[in-house]
C-alpha cells in the first residue's frame, strides 16, 4: 500500500491494528514472553541463568512496545516452540534475523515463517526497505532468506570488526488496491510469453489467455 496508508509506530492502517500473532496452518507466530528465555538460552547453547537470553528477550519486548512489531517466537502446529524470527527498526531499512534448532526439517521451517514474516512487512509495516545479513559460508540462512524472495545485493555487503557479511534485500513491491486496465493488460502479455518460452509460472506452455486472465484476475 502506498506508504501514506503504513502504521508506524503502533502499525495500524486506519482504524485497524497490525495482528500482533501471524498464524498458517502449519505454524504460528507470537510477541515473546519472559518465559522464552529459556528457548533463547536453548538456542545460544547457554544456561538459562546466564543474562544474555533474559536480556535479548527484554530488548524483544521494549522494541514490540516502541514499534508495534519486532521478534516472533516460532510456533509449530504441534506447540513446540522452535526458534525466532525477528523485525528490527533501523532509520532507512528493517533488518529481519531468523534462527531455530538444529532439528531435521528446520531449513523449511525457518522458510515459511521468514515467508510469513515478509508479506506481514508488506501490508502492515513502514515502506522501507527489508533486509538481512548473513555470513558468507551460512548458505542455510541465504537459502532461508532466497526462499522468502530476497535478493542479494552486492553493494550493501560491508565488514564489521573483521566479519564480513552479505546483504540481501526484498525487491521493492507495493500492495495495490486497483490495477489499471493497461496495467493489468501487460502483466497478462508478460505471463504469457513468459509461460509459452518455458517458465515455470504455473501453466504448460500454449495454456490460452482465458486460462492466464481468470488466475491474474483472481
Amino acid at each position: 500500500r502506498p506508504s501514506s496508508q503504513r502504521g508506524y509506530p503502533g502499525v495500524t492502517m486506519g482504524s485497524v491494528s497490525a495482528p500482533r500473532s501471524i498464524t498458517a496452518d502449519d505454524l504460528s507466530l507470537h510477541p515473546p514472553v519472559e518465559e522464552d528465555a529459556q528457548l533463547v538460552a536453548e538456542l545460544m547453547d547457554v544456561p538459562v541463568s546466564a543474562d544474555r537470553p533474559a536480556e535479548i528477550v527484554r530488548g524483544w519486548r521494549e522494541h514490540w512496545d516502541a514499534h508495534g512489531y519486532g521478534a516472533w517466537i516460532v510456533q509449530e502446529a504441534a506447540g513446540r516452540r522452535a526458534g525466532f524470527v525477528g523485525l528490527r527498526a533501523h532509520d532507512d531499512f528493517i533488518r529481519a534475523t531468523i534462527r531455530v534448532g538444529e532439528d531435521e526439517g528446520g531449513d523449511q521451517l525457518a522458510s515459511r515463517a521468514l515467508r510469513l514474516v515478509v508479506a506481514h512487512a508488506l501490508e502492515w509495516l513502514p515502506d522501507l526497505p527489508l533486509r538481512i545479513r548473513v555470513a558468507p559460508d551460512d548458505l542455510a540462512t541465504r537459502f532461508v532468506a532466497e526462499s522468502a524472495g530476497m535478493v542479494h545485493v552486492p553493494e550493501l555487503d560491508h565488514t564489521v570488526d573483521a566479519d564480513a557479511w552479505l546483504v540481501l534485500e526484498l525487491p521493492y513491491v507495493r500492495v495495490a488496491d486497483r490495477i489499471p486496465a493497461r496495467a493489468r493488460e501487460a502483466m497478462l502479455r508478460m505471463w504469457i510469453e513468459v509461460n509459452d518460452a518455458g517458465g515455470a509460472v504455473g501453466f504448460v506452455p500454449g495454456a490460452s489467455e482465458e486460462e492466464v486472465a481468470r488466475v491474474l484476475d483472481g
